[in-house]
């Protein structure tokens, strides 16, 4: 017999479980290291702030239209409902920095086992003009005080979507182009170069009086 008292022919069955358990002790603690990893690269992916988008020197305008703080925040709302993010956003706030910057704070209410859940956000956006249209590009985003940015830049293009007007005539013909935006602790300035239609001249009504002359006697 062997050493302890086992059969020989038990030996073998006892290694081979031993090997088999510290077999799957291995994988179990690999398993661990690579789903900590993949959580880690996945938080590193989302929560990176994003930095600002290099802006070309503005062409001339002729109109500013200046927006606040409520405007903004109305016309936020309706863009980010319909970027089709789930849940529901409410409660917009926007404020503003000097240069081209914005500040947008919220509540995100959705449902978790048909419990509803709420947890405000925090968004920075530059504000930028590309082809003629408003847009915004997200430097950073939290949610519940956890950077998401990464997972919220996934619906800037949607919400870019949004904000593009259907057509770039006003009525009477009027066409715009949006050339400049810059923000300030006040708002949003928003620079257009507005092209107004050339009236059509209309040659001049021949007369139907004929003026004489007056021949001296």
């Amino acid at each position: 017999m062997e050493a302890g008292g086992l059969p020989p022919s038990q030996v073998p069955t006892q290694r081979h479980s031993i090997g088999r358990f510290l077999l799957t002790a291995i994988t179990f603690v690999i398993g661990i290291i690579v789903g900590i990893g993949a959580i880690l690269l996945f938080l590193l992916v989302i929560s990176g702030n994003r930095s600002p988008l290099p802006v070309a020197s503005p062409t001339p305008g002729n109109v500013i239209v200046h927006a606040d703080s409520t405007v903004i925040a109305s016309v936020l709302q309706t863009s980010l409902r319909g970027a089709q993010i789930p849940g529901d956003i409410s409660n917009i706030q926007v404020q503003f920095a000097q240069g081209d910057q914005m500040t947008v704070t919220g509540d995100y209410r959705y449902k978790i086992l048909n419990a509803n859940v709420t947890h405000p956000f925090t968004i920075v956006l530059q504000p930028l003009v590309n082809e003629c249209q408003l847009q915004v590009h997200i430097l950073k985003t939290d949610f519940g005080n956890i950077p998401i940015t990464g997972l919220a830049a996934l619906f800037e293009d949607k919400i870019n979507r949004q904000l593009k007007p259907k057509s770039n005539t006003l009525p009477g013909n009027i066409e715009y182009c949006i050339v400049n935006v810059r923000t300030d602790p006040t708002g949003l300035f928003v620079t257009l170069n507005v092209i107004f239609p050339t009236p059509s001249l209309s040659p001049p009504a021949p007369s139907s009086t004929t003026q004489g002359l007056a021949v001296p006697g």
